[in-house]
């Protein structure tokens, strides 16, 4: 399973094939067909996956900050961490963001649907919790008027973020010549100053 979400991350939902990761394990083809029942199911079952340890480690950096780390900072490395997945594993990011276009929809078992939504679900309660918290730390101990505020917020950091994830990832604007990279650093810390200031008024 992990051989498979590297060739996903490296090669996208399209790209990566059993043959591939079989040969690189040593194994049959044919036990790809046993256990998964044929490619897609490899790859549904992969990045479903992938997903669930993306979510697990944004519910730890939630995780740390109710026992005391700094909520801002904590929202920054979630931003950053997102940011630089999206860039490092471009083909996963692809195939989580759309799961049922990535491997078809009849490939995906509802079992593993509702694993995706689950894992989507706790990243975003994840979030919420930090901007609940690093709002509280920015303004002296001032709430959110009302939980819509706050979900709201978290909506918006989330999915600048996401906008963020997608440019440093894109397949077609990539960030890695010089000039682009400069004008994306510069955008990432203009984000960041964004979020402070939603965060304080």
């Amino acid at each position: 399973m992990a051989a498979t979400v590297d060739h996903l991350a490296k090669y996208g939902p399209v790209g990566a094939q059993p043959q591939d990761v079989c040969a690189e394990l040593g194994i049959s083809k044919a036990l790809v067909n046993y256990h998964f029942g044929g490619r897609e199911g490899l790859i549904a079952e992969a990045l479903t996956v992938a997903y669930e340890a993306r979510s697990k480690e944004m519910a730890e950096v939630a995780q740390s900050v109710q026992l005391g780390a700094p909520a801002t900072a904590a929202l920054e490395s979630i931003i950053e961490s997102h940011v630089r997945w999206g860039g490092e594993q471009p083909g996963l990011a692809a195939a989580t963001a759309y799961p049922e276009l990535a491997v078809g929809r009849s490939a995906i078992t509802q079992p593993q649907l509702d694993r995706l939504r689950a894992a989507g679900e706790q990243n975003f309660a994840s979030m919420q919790s930090v901007v609940l918290a690093a709002r509280l730390e920015l303004t002296g101990g001032r709430p959110f008027e009302g939980e819509h505020a706050a979900r709201v917020m978290a909506a918006i950091i989330g999915w600048m973020t996401l906008g963020m994830l997608v440019w440093n990832g894109g397949t077609y604007l990539p960030t890695q010549g010089i000039e682009q990279q400069v004008g994306f650093d510069a955008a990432r810390q203009h984000l960041y100053a964004i979020v402070r200031d939603a965060l304080t008024h």
